[in-house]
């Protein structure tokens, strides 16, 4: 069974799969409980970075240890460094919508295929750890990292889920 996938995709949709490419071994192996956006993970990151720095302020107008000067400077750096991933990403979202296409998926018996314009691939079942199903996409996830991930938008969710169903393949759904 075909389903085209014609909409273009929204900006959450491809943060949320750059997370899920960043974090493939760990979402792998179970070891995220929930899958978010790549840009607000570094948000968060430069958030703690700046309450930290803030704390490390305080100690160092307090006591004016040199180590809490030094400490702070460390601080700063690292909420620059978020701040840029942030933009890096917010760049990278960017481009992928730009470059965004129409894709065709194929569930069978056999196997899961992605056609797009540029490449085709295919997922047999056997390779097959898990469907994500996340807030903004369902990606199939393979076993091992020779084999692309298949995504779509969560707007094909009731599809995808019918055929799943259909091939008796629904025990590899996998909610986040």
């Amino acid at each position: 069974m075909k389903i085209e996938v014609k909409e273009k995709k929204c900006a959450e949709y491809y943060d949320e799969l750059l997370f899920i490419q960043s974090n493939y071994k760990k979402i792998l192996n179970n070891k995220i409980k929930k899958v978010s956006r790549m840009t607000m993970s570094f948000v968060k990151y430069a958030v703690l970075s700046i309450i930290f720095f803030c704390l490390t302020l305080l100690l160092y107008l307090k006591t004016k240890d040199n180590l809490y000067f030094i400490i702070c400077g460390v601080y700063i750096i690292l909420v620059i460094c978020s701040l840029y991933l942030v933009l890096i990403t917010k760049k990278r979202v960017k481009e992928l919508m730009t470059n965004d296409e129409d894709t065709i998926i194929n569930i069978n018996t056999k196997n899961i295929e992605h056609e797009s314009t540029n490449s085709i691939f295919k997922i047999s079942w056997e390779d097959m750890a898990f469907v994500l199903i996340n807030k903004y996409s369902i990606c199939f996830i393979p076993k091992t990292t020779k084999n692309s991930l298949v995504c779509v938008p969560i707007s094909y969710k009731e599809d995808i889920i019918k055929l799943l169903k259909k091939y008796k393949k629904d025990k590899l759904i996998r909610e986040k």
